[in-house]
């Protein structure tokens, strides 16, 4: 994350750790003979709890954004939106617990079962109910765009430098009402972008002084052969 500059050589790291770890269970035949795989427990941890604070903590400055532009999208349909992470172990635990109580089945299975490698990032509603049970296709579509503009809006805030936006194909799965939306947010925020799609009607008001119809445009003879069967 270029919010935390540690974060990669934490978790490269924690990745070095976890490969002697699970390489260790892989040799062990049993609990009894697993003594030396409690030697890389104190490490593997110390850097797991870094990853988690980071990742804690960059999840929450995202979701401020999100939150912002959710609602600067002016959105069609009355939903709050949120990431919510889980770490890759128990939330009542601490990590080597889980670790120390899970050492029979990781040897059975070869490797280790908890830790930040196993942590997942969900998209939920304010019911805390999964997005992708309530969201049309065109709606998550919606959702990815508001993913991308919170992060660039977090990547203005932590490093005062911004973005280019590049989006192909705009309109593809996305009714008129959500598309102007989108075109709406990024004329209004002032992003610098550029925009792809298949017809020119698409891209009206605001951007009607900024559209490039190639159809009735130049193409040089070199590109002539898009239009061949060879593509």
């Amino acid at each position: 994350f270029y919010a935390f500059p540690q974060h990669a050589d934490h978790l490269n790291k924690y990745n070095r750790i976890l490969l002697q770890r699970n390489h260790y269970l892989k040799q062990c035949s049993s609990v009894a003979h697993a003594q030396a795989i409690s030697s890389w427990d104190e490490p593997l941890v110390h850097y797991a709890e870094c990853i988690d604070r980071d990742r804690e903590a960059v999840i929450a400055i995202l979701n401020d954004a999100l939150s912002h532009v959710w609602a600067g999208l002016k959105h069609p349909f009355p939903a709050e939106v949120r990431l919510v992470y889980h770490r890759g172990w128990n939330q009542e635990k601490t990590l080597l617990a889980s670790l120390r109580a899970s050492l029979e089945s990781d040897i059975q299975l070869g490797y280790t079962f908890h830790g930040p490698h196993r942590s997942d990032l969900r998209c939920k509603l304010s019911n805390n109910r999964s997005m992708f049970d309530f969201f049309s296709q065109g709606q998550q579509k919606l959702y990815t765009y508001a993913l991308k503009f919170a992060q660039q809006r977090v990547l203005e805030t932590q490093t005062q430098q911004s973005a280019i936006i590049l989006i192909d194909d705009l309109p593809a799965e996305l009714d008129v009402q959500t598309r102007q939306a989108i075109l709406e947010f990024i004329h209004d925020n002032s992003y610098q972008s550029i925009l792809s799609g298949l017809h020119t009607e698409d891209f009206q008001a605001p951007l009607d002084d900024h559209i490039i119809d190639l159809a009735a445009s130049y193409v040089p003879h070199e590109t002539s052969a898009l239009n061949g069967a060879d593509t």
